[in-house]
């Protein structure tokens, strides 16, 4: 019978909360006898301790970014973009309809970074070796 009591003035209180809503400041009732629990105490440190013993904290670290793909091979597919950009001799920023994946390639045997992008009114392609970042192959051409 005394669970149940306590049950439902903890649902009471629950309740009382919800509805009081974030803007009311009325104080939740008083619990009754047979909820209060007294607290662990725990000395207070002395002031020695409390220098000596200050818990240290560390900055919250963001999360990491994802790793761009690469399959296994030494560079990124951001890196192989920017090989390509550096040998095209254009600017990332001026790149658009940019198509940078990973494909087999039968004439070298292996998989390789297929890239494509346009500047103006140029289209470039490049074929990346994603072991070693070198160019296997390019290309580019007016593109109306």
């Amino acid at each position: 019978m005394k669970k149940s009591i306590l049950v439902f003035l903890m649902i009471a209180a629950l309740t009382a909360a919800l509805l009081a809503g974030c803007g009311n400041q009325q104080p939740a009732p008083a619990p009754a006898p047979e909820q209060v629990t007294e607290a662990p105490t725990t000395p207070a440190p002395t002031e020695t301790q409390a220098v000596t013993e200050a818990p240290t904290t560390q900055a919250a670290q963001p999360a990491p970014a994802p790793a761009p793909a690469n399959n296994g091979g030494a560079i990124t597919d951001q890196k192989a973009l920017e090989i390509a950009y550096q040998h095209a001799g254009v600017a990332a920023s001026d790149a658009t309809r940019v198509d940078c994946h990973l494909d087999y390639d039968e004439d070298y045997g292996k998989q390789i970074f297929d890239i494509e992008f346009h500047v103006g009114n140029m289209e470039y392609n490049y074929d990346i070796d994603p072991d070693t970042g070198n160019v296997l192959e390019y290309g580019s051409e007016f593109d109306d």
